[in-house]
């Protein structure tokens, strides 16, 4: 029996997971750039290893040690891959955009609960740009064909970060500038990603252009997850003093008060 005793005061020092949003996208982009990179404290859950598992079948080189991924990109992907994106919603989204633009025929897959998520808002914006995208009413499985992409200027109705992260992958590799606006800002790691990766990107307010861009293989420390800092947290703004190492704290994802902070 797990018995618990109260204290009057609490203090401690934690090093908590990795963020996975963070990790999915350090994975994708640096499996489909130029050079290597390791990857330190990304989160190895299941979605995760879905996105090393698609980004292998493209042909990229990942070696997982723990929570230390070694990545070896290829910029051009293997063809006629059918990916297996198990019940991970942000790798069949963003890949599905990511291999738009690359020449290739793929098939994007997972199991049942992932075949219930909708397909159709990635996919109607990545035609817009020339992409040939079709679903499975609506669902996956998802196959794309390889047609040649055109910038295009795009409104999404409601904010989502996996919807703007397909449509800016896929502009990378399009002719011309592509736009993706937003009715409010969501998550940004891959904007961040992108820029700190070589690409000609630039952010005005709630809009993200992009144009044709080559991806340079960068070195990525994962973040802790804010997520799971949330409880020491308030821990110790309730009892005493907490110290949360490596927390990111990009204000587009914390969606803390300010009088809560995090320490690096």
């Amino acid at each position: 029996m797990l018995q618990i005793q109260a204290k009057d005061y609490f203090e401690g020092e934690f090093e908590l997971p990795g963020d996975k949003s963070v990790t999915h996208r350090a994975i994708m982009l640096n499996a489909g750039a130029d050079g290597e990179a390791v990857i330190t404290n990304a989160l190895m859950g299941e979605d995760c290893l879905s996105t090393c598992r698609c980004m292998r079948s493209l042909g990229a080189e990942i070696d997982i040690d723990g929570t230390t991924l070694r990545v070896k990109g290829t910029p051009r992907f293997r063809r006629g891959r059918e990916l297996n994106c198990g019940n991970s919603g942000t790798t069949i989204r963003l890949l599905t955009g990511f291999v738009a633009g690359k020449e290739i025929d793929a098939t994007l897959y997972g199991d049942e609960s992932l075949s219930a998520r909708p397909m159709k808002r990635v996919a109607e914006p990545l035609a817009m740009l020339g992409a040939e995208v079709r679903t499975t009413d609506g669902h996956a499985p998802v196959i794309v064909s390889p047609k040649p992409l055109h910038g295009a200027d795009i409104r999404i109705s409601v904010a989502s970060a996996q919807v703007k992260s397909a449509i800016l992958l896929a502009g990378i590799s399009a002719d011309g500038e592509t736009s993706v606006t937003e009715p409010v800002k969501s998550r940004d790691h891959t904007e961040r990603m992108l820029a700190a990766m070589g690409a000609d990107i630039r952010v005005d307010g709630n809009t993200v252009t992009v144009k044709r861009s080559t991806l340079r293989a960068i070195d990525v420390c994962v973040p802790s997850d804010i997520s799971s800092a949330a409880y020491f947290m308030a821990l110790g703004a309730l009892k005493g003093k907490t110290l949360c190492k490596n927390v990111g704290i990009n204000p587009t994802r914390t969606g803390y008060s300010k009088p809560l902070i995090c320490w690096e």
